[in-house]
């Protein structure tokens, strides 16, 4: 029964339970499927886009370069590779591996390589400024926690002081 004779009641629609279901339904699973995206994009943020710090320190050791799996090595007891960029020690002479003219030199050279590696990861490594020496090679001095690399290597008898090109 219309409230008012002069307008016509408008017919009721029926309520279609089944096309709500289906709405909320549909609905309810695209909700769900955003939230786990949400959760799995914050669990990527702060899982694999974290810093790692063993990987940092497995990248800032020293190893010597015949076996180097990152971008510091050790070359001979006067030699390194630092990031990459080749860093000739300041002040010394120590014998050679690769350019060895001897079995002793050569032996000699890696005994010096094992323990240039050993003090480099053992601390904090510091590497001055680039300079030429007085025969011209480019040198850089090398610290360990301060500790200066050349004069701990001619004090362990595995490199000889480096003057006017001529080892002594």
């Amino acid at each position: 029964m219309a409230l008012n004779a002069n307008v016509p009641e408008k017919p009721q629609r029926p309520l279609n339970y089944r096309e709500r279901e289906l709405f909320f339904g549909i609905a309810g699973i695209l909700i769900f499927g955003t939230l786990i995206a949400a959760g799995i994009i914050a669990l990527s943020i702060f899982t694999v886009f974290r810093d790692d710090p063993a990987a940092d320190a497995r990248a800032a050791q020293f190893n010597q370069c015949y076996a180097a799996a990152g971008p510091n090595c050790v070359l001979d007891g006067g030699t390194i590779y630092l990031a990459g960029e080749r860093v000739e020690i300041a002040g010394i002479d120590a014998p050679k591996i690769a350019e060895a003219r001897c079995d002793r030199e050569h032996d000699r050279g890696t005994e010096a390589a094992t323990e240039l590696a050993l003090l480099l990861n053992g601390g904090r490594v510091s590497i001055g400024a680039p300079f030429r020496d007085s025969t011209g090679r480019t040198v850089r001095k090398v610290e360990v926690n301060g500790r200066d690399i050349a004069r701990h290597m001619i004090g362990q008898d595995l490199a000889h002081l480096w003057l006017q090109g001529q080892a002594k």
